[in-house]
């Protein structure tokens, strides 16, 4: 991230962490490795992140963006 990180969140097995940034870049973390996995760039800042239990959702909001993006 190059800009300050807004939201973090571990997977529910506890393998994965994902951190979120003003920068608008959204980051995925090896937790047992300790390295970045994936990440993935949006236009606007992201404010806050969530993952559901069986990880196939990611909610995310953002700057200036009414409602929650489901990926």
């Amino acid at each position: 991230h190059t800009d300050r990180i807004t939201d973090l969140c571990f997977s529910e097995d506890g393998k994965l962490l994902l951190s979120s940034s003003m920068d608008g870049s959204l980051r995925i973390w090896d937790v047992i490795l300790a390295r970045q996995t994936d990440a993935i760039q949006v236009d606007v800042p992201i404010t806050a992140l969530s993952l559901s239990p069986n990880m196939d959702i990611l909610a995310t909001t953002h700057v200036d963006q009414n409602g929650v993006y489901l990926w």
